[in-house]
C-alpha cells in the first residue's frame, strides 16, 4: 500500500511538472504563430490545448490574454458557450466570461461582477478566481467589495505577497491607514514582484499624503519633488520649484517639509532645522517629517535623535528605502550588526541591483556565520553581473570561511583552493581596487 502511493505521489509530482511546462509551451508558442502572423493555427492550437487541459485555470487566464491580443475574443466566447455544460468546471466557465467582460467584450460590471460571483459560488477556495476578481473590484474603485475578496485570499494563502498589496492598497483607499502599513510590512517579509511593489507605493503614497493638509496643486506636485530629491538626486532643482510654492502658498507645513528635506541634501542644516521648526501642527505621524528630520539631525551631529527619527519613518513608511540605507551605515558604525543586517535586508528587497549593499550584506552575515544565506547574496550579485569583481571576492570570502570551518583537512584545501582562485580572479580584473586588496589582505589564508 506505501509503495503504491509513493508510485502514486512520483506521478502526480511528474504530471504537475508537465502541466507547468505546457502551459508556458502553449503560450509561447502561440505568441511565436501570432508574431509570424499564422493567426488561424496560433488560435486553433491554443483553444485545443484548452479544451485537452480544461481543469488547468491559470491556462485558461492566459488563453484569454492571448485572444485579446490576436482579436479572437467572439471565437473565445462561442468556445466558452460550447462547454458551459461540462460538468464540474462551472466555475471555470464563468471565471472566462468575466475575464472576457473584463479584457475585450463590451459587458457591464455587474454583468462581470455576477459572473465571477458565480464562479466563486462554484468554487470558493480557488485562489486565482478570488484573486482576478479583487484586483478587478480594485480597478472599479470598489475598495470594499475587494477587501472582501482579498480577507479571503489571505486565510487562503497568509504568505502571498501579491495579497498583502492589495490589502495595503484597498485599505489605504478606505482610510484604515495603519492596517494599510502592517499589511506593507508584511509583505516586506516576503518575497514580492514589482507589481507588488507598485501597489504598495499607491497604498503608501494614500497614507503618506493623508498626513499633509495641502491643496491639490501642491498635492500633485508632492510625488515628483520627493522623486527629485529622494531618487533623482536633483534636490537644487526641487528647491527652486519649491520657494516658487512657497511664494503662492505662504506657510504651507507640507512646502516647509519638502524644503528642509532640500537644505538638508545641500548641506545647509541650519536653515533646515529653521525650516523644520516652522512647520507648526504638522502630525509627528507623518513619515516624510520623521525622515527629514533625521537627516538634519545627523547633520548638526545629534546621532541619537537622528536614529530615532529615522527608525520611525521606517515604521510609519516601510517602503522609505532611503531610511534603511542610512540606519544600515549608521548601525554597522555602531557594531550594531543583528539591525543592520535587518535594515540592508529590507533595503536589497527594494534596491536589488544594489551590488555594493549586497556585498556588504553578505559580509555581515559570513561574519554572524549565515553562510547559506551569505551564499545567495554573493551568487545574486554574480547572477546579474557575471563579472563583478565584488561579486567574485564575496565567494573568495565564503569558500575562506568554508576553509577555516572544515575539520577534514581535504575538505579544507579544497575549499581553500576555491577561495584562493576567486580571489586571484577578483584582484586580476580589478588590480588597484584598494578595497578588494585590503578584504584579501584581511583573510590571511595561503596554500599550505
Amino acid at each position: 500500500m506505501i509503495k503504491r502511493l509513493i508510485v502514486l505521489s512520483i506521478i502526480y509530482i511528474f504530471s504537475s511538472c508537465a502541466t507547468e511546462y505546457n502551459r508556458k509551451d502553449i503560450t509561447k508558442n502561440a505568441e511565436r504563430y501570432l508574431s509570424e502572423q499564422r493567426f488561424e493555427r496560433a488560435y486553433t492550437e491554443f483553444e485545443s490545448s484548452v479544451s485537452e487541459h480544461y481543469e488547468d485555470i491559470e491556462l485558461h487566464r492566459d488563453f484569454i490574454r492571448f485572444v485579446s491580443k490576436a482579436h479572437r475574443c467572439l471565437d473565445a466566447n462561442r468556445f466558452y458557450e460550447d462547454n458551459r455544460k461540462k460538468k464540474g468546471y462551472e466555475h471555470i466557465y464563468y471565471y472566462a466570461k468575466g475575464l472576457l467582460g473584463v479584457v475585450c467584450i463590451e459587458m457591464e460590471k455587474k454583468d462581470v461582477m455576477e459572473n465571477f460571483s458565480k464562479a466563486i459560488e462554484f468554487a470558493p477556495d480557488n485562489f486565482e478566481i478570488r484573486l482576478r476578481y479583487g484586483s478587478i473590484l480594485t480597478e472599479y474603485e470598489m475598495y470594499n467589495e475587494a477587501l472582501k475578496q482579498f480577507e479571503a485570499l489571505y486565510k487562503l494563502n497568509p504568505a502571498s505577497s501579491a495579497v498583502m498589496s492589495y490589502l495595503a492598497l484597498c485599505s489605504a483607499s478606505l482610510g484604515s491607514f495603519e492596517k494599510g502599513r502592517q499589511y506593507i510590512q508584511k509583505m516586506m517579509d516576503l518575497d514580492f514582484s514589482d507589481a507588488d511593489l507598485a501597489r504598495a507605493n499607491r497604498a503608501m503614497d494614500i497614507i503618506n499624503s493623508s498626513c499633509l493638509d495641502t491643496p491639490s496643486e501642491i498635492r500633485d506636485s508632492f510625488k515628483k519633488i520627493l522623486d527629485m530629491i529622494l531618487i533623482e538626486d536633483r534636490p537644487a532643482q526641487a528647491r527652486e520649484i519649491i520657494e516658487n510654492l512657497i511664494l503662492k502658498y505662504a506657510n504651507i507645513p507640507a512646502l516647509r517639509l519638502i524644503k528642509s528635506m532640500a537644505l538638508s541634501l545641500t548641506g545647509e542644516f541650519s536653515a533646515a532645522l529653521y525650516e523644520l521648526n516652522s512647520m507648526g501642527n504638522i502630525s509627528n505621524e507623518c513619515s516624510y517629517f520623521q525622515y527629514t528630520g533625521g537627516i538634519i539631525y545627523l547633520g548638526v551631529q545629534k546621532e541619537d535623535k537622528g536614529i530615532t527619527m529615522l527608525e520611525k519613518a521606517i515604521e510609519l513608511d516601510p517602503l522609505m528605502i532611503n531610511s534603511y540605507r542610512i540606519l544600515s551605515e549608521l548601525y554597522i558604525s555602531r557594531k550594531d550588526n543583528p539591525k543592520a543586517e535587518r535594515a540592508l535586508r529590507y533595503y536589497l528587497k527594494l534596491k536589488r541591483d544594489d551590488h555594493k549593499s549586497r556585498f556588504l550584506y553578505g559580509r555581515l552575515l559570513l561574519w554572524e556565520k549565515k553562510f547559506d544565506e551569505a551564499s545567495k547574496q554573493f551568487e545574486t550579485i554574480l547572477a546579474m553581473e557575471p563579472e563583478n569583481s565584488l561579486g567574485i571576492v564575496g565567494m573568495g570570502m565564503l569558500y575562506a570561511e568554508y576553509a577555516r570551518a572544515s575539520k577534514d583537512r581535504r575538505e579544507r584545501d579544497i575549499n581553500l583552493k576555491r577561495s584562493l582562485e576567486y580571489l586571484n580572479t577578483a584582484i586580476k580584473k580589478d588590480p588597484e581596487n584598494e578595497t578588494i586588496k585590503s578584504i584579501i589582505k584581511s583573510l590571511n589564508i595561503k596554500e599550505e
